[in-house]
């Protein structure tokens, strides 16, 4: 090829980004967080370490191990079997975060014409707050249920309800949460008098594909439920009370989005909402890269959107045994962040000269900026990176007092079941407790256990208590008097493994 061809296809390139604007800030955001991990001098192998994911797809294919404090979720399942638990499925993270940007980019050109306050928003949430970052470089839901939502209401506003459909579908496979817009498709279709299509049942099906997931993994058909209602018992959380939930929540989101763009958002949104129906909307895709303009339909999907997984929340949340926290609602937090940007643009319109709103919509952003929250995320990606490897140091001293029979239980973090299931095998993993599950009263050591494995590197549980207590509260958990042996002491007291006996009685 020559260089004169290859000037031209890049100068083609670049005109059609110019054309396609939101499809442009989509790849400069994928660029941008593929090389987060280099400017933050992370090791690529580490990051996105879905373990725990992978662990449920063995047991899709017929491994029965012990499965670690996860709640499976069908689409990481599928994606770490796929692509593994590892730099692939950060790239399809990144990927992801792109789709983000994109769709968040497109919507706010349908709400206001200015591809700003999208660009605007996702750098409020994923960049100021912080808690993107460690989701990021973790591979968590988060950058994938926020896409999919967002991407499928840019269907809605293309009038592209097969579209809508999957992308509806894919979210319910990501998060729970997602399940109450399931309706919003085939509700339209019928509202506009569309022709029947099948795609629109597609999201009613995901539930029972997570049901078969569940089933297939362990024998439950109800695991997810009841794995999490675990977790509230084996954690120092605790489920919010009925009563104070909306509270609770409204925190959570003003977590994730900031107060002030939580609270201009929901102006922003009631003023677009007021406005649209004023304009006589159409349906308009005569550009390629044109604003698409909305029926008259889109403020009440958004508004479903916005509302309904909070109402799931809330409906979950009456058993008393389901967590709530604000990263669950992220989806609606990018929402409230979005018509916060899109306030001013909507207020002032083209009464302003074109510099005004954008200042605004900036300021309204750089409220919500934390520091604080930045370096916390950014310090507990580091940890994260830490816990991949750092026990692989004393993991055959682990194994072999298993193996042997020196052992008949091991009692190891919570965090790093995953990686002692691994380690011990299908059948030997089922001998695994957590100390986080003996420390809450969770689960007891069986009774007429008479040896053990402590494994424990300080600090490594949720609270970070550190060494001395975790023995504490093994050694009260013990049914008998015991003999605590260390095996491999890391230096500084650190952590290390210990051989556990019952006393002679």
């Amino acid at each position: 090829m020559t260089s004169a061809k290859l000037a031209g296809i890049v100068r083609g390139a670049v005109l059609e980004l110019r054309r396609r604007p939101a499809v442009a800030a989509g790849l400069v955001a994928g660029v941008i967080c593929l090389l987060l991990p280099a400017v933050l001098g992370r090791d690529y192998r580490l990051l996105a370490q879905r373990e725990p994911y992978h662990l449920m797809w063995l047991n899709l294919l017929g491994a029965h191990y012990k499965l670690p404090l996860e709640t499976p979720k069908p689409l990481h399942i599928l994606l770490a079997g796929l692509l593994g638990s590892g730099p692939a499925f950060y790239v399809v993270t990144c990927a992801m975060v792109g789709a983000c940007v994109a769709a968040a980019t497109r919507l706010g050109r349908i709400i206001t014409g200015s591809v700003w306050p999208g660009v605007i928003a996702v750098a409020t949430v994923f960049a100021l707050r912080g808690e993107f970052v460690h989701q990021l470089l973790l591979g968590g839901t988060e950058p994938f249920h926020v896409a999919l939502v967002l991407l499928s209401l840019v269907a809605v506003a293309g009038g592209r309800l097969r579209l809508a459909s999957v992308a509806i579908f894919v979210a319910c496979l990501c998060r729970p949460e997602a399940w109450l817009l399931a309706p919003i498709p085939l509700t339209l279709a019928v509202v506009t008098r569309r022709r029947f299509s099948v795609l629109s049942l597609l999201p009613f099906a995901a539930p029972l594909i997570w049901a078969g997931f569940d089933r297939t993994m362990t024998g439950d058909w109800l695991y997810s439920l009841h794995v999490t209602s675990y977790y509230r018992l084996a954690s120092p959380r605790i489920a919010s009370p009925t009563g104070s939930l909306w509270g609770d929540m409204l925190v959570g989101l003003a977590g994730v989005a900031g107060v002030v763009p939580s609270v201009v958002g929901l102006a922003g949104l009631g003023i677009w909402s007021w406005q649209l129906p004023r304009s006589h909307p159409t349906i308009a895709t005569t550009g390629s890269d044109q604003s698409v303009r909305s029926t008259r339909y889109l403020p009440a999907v958004v508004w479903l959107a916005l509302v309904l997984p909070l109402i799931a929340s809330w409906a979950a949340s009456l058993s008393g045994h389901v967590l709530q926290m604000g990263r669950f609602q992220s989806p609606s937090a990018v929402l409230l962040a979005l018509f916060a940007a899109s306030c001013p643009f909507l207020l002032l319109g083209s009464r302003a000269p074109r510099w005004l709103p954008l200042a605004l919509a900036a300021g309204v952003a750089a409220c919500a900026f934390s520091p604080k929250e930045v370096r916390d995320s950014l310090e507990r990606a580091r940890i994260d990176e830490i816990r991949a490897h750092i026990y692989n140091p004393i993991a055959g001293e682990v194994k072999h007092l298993v193996e042997n029979g020196s052992a008949e239980i091991a009692i190891v973090s919570g965090r790093q079941l995953d990686y002692f299931a691994r380690l011990l095998g299908p059948a030997n993993s089922w001998r695994l407790l957590s100390i986080r599950e003996l420390v809450y009263g969770a689960r007891a050591i069986p009774a007429g256990t008479r040896s053990a494995v402590l494994a424990y590197i300080e600090p490594d549980e949720i609270s970070d208590p550190c060494t001395d207590s975790v023995i504490h509260w093994v050694t009260r958990a013990w049914p008998t008097r015991l003999v605590l042996q260390p095996y491999a002491v890391f230096g500084g007291g650190q952590g290390g493994v210990w051989l556990i006996k019952s006393a002679p009685q």
